[in-house]
């Protein structure tokens, strides 16, 4: 009976030993983090977990907004009637470097235009690296960074206006 008592209490305590408690420690620009592609919001700031060399580390820190909360309304606004968006049959290099900005990033790659606004904070080499590219033909650069790389690439798609114009 003893034995059988002592053995409960062991399993017990080896059952409340092998359980670990997360701490979400503060994230810090080059501190380790352990999910790449992870973001963490800290002090208005949000991280993202990347790969520097073959550590996973955190970003430097990008500001970010609260976001407003709308007011409701007291009276009702009617819905409008959409109206049909018209096809573009394609971009051209004049509309892509008239993008020019963090606000609004295209780039031409492989003619082929895309909105890359969204990506700017993303990105896992930092901001710059698109930035770069805004309002120009990226392909170069694309190429030279991506050759040959699947993931890079259907991310990329995801981001597609249309065809470039020559």
């Amino acid at each position: 009976m003893r034995k059988s008592i002592t053995a409960v209490f062991v399993s017990f305590v080896l059952a409340l030993s092998s359980i670990t408690i997360a701490v979400a420690a503060s994230p810090a620009a080059g501190k380790s983090c352990s999910k790449f592609g992870q973001k963490q919001t800290f002090k208005s700031n949000q991280f993202t977990c990347i790969r520097s060399g073959k550590k996973l580390v955190w970003s430097k820190p990008v500001p970010v907004s609260p976001k407003a909360t709308p007011k409701p309304s007291t009276t009702p606004t009617p819905t409008p009637t959409p109206t049909p968006t018209p096809t573009i049959a394609g971009y051209t290099m004049t509309q892509v470097r008239a993008n020019n900005s963090a606000r609004s990033c295209w780039t031409a790659i492989d003619g082929v235009v895309y909105d890359l606004t969204r990506w700017i904070s993303s990105h896992p080499g930092g901001s710059g690296a698109i930035l770069f590219l805004c309002g120009t033909d990226g392909t170069n650069a694309f190429n030279a960074q991506h050759a040959n790389q699947a993931r890079p690439a259907i991310r990329l798609d995801g981001y597609k206006l249309g065809p470039l114009n020559k």
